[in-house]
């Protein structure tokens, strides 16, 4: 296993990283939040898509619930 770690920074109550996401069309480098207490990661269709992903790609549609709200995808 490998170890690495990396500076955040705080935007109020966020962990904001720097990271990079890999996909079929391109990397992609940004900002991220990071949730300590996620069971899953979240990412838009338009990112998803960017990375060179589609539907076709997807196992099924869910729902995602949090204390602010539910997310389709």
């Amino acid at each position: 296993m490998t170890r690495s770690e990396t500076s955040f920074v705080h935007a109020g109550d966020l962990i904001i990283v720097k990271g990079r996401i890999s996909g079929p069309a391109q990397s992609i480098d940004g900002r991220f939040v990071l949730d300590t207490g996620a069971a899953m990661t979240t990412m838009t269709h338009e990112f998803v898509e960017a990375l060179g992903y589609s539907p076709r790609d997807g196992i099924r549609r869910t729902v995602v619930r949090t204390a602010i709200g539910s997310e389709e995808g």
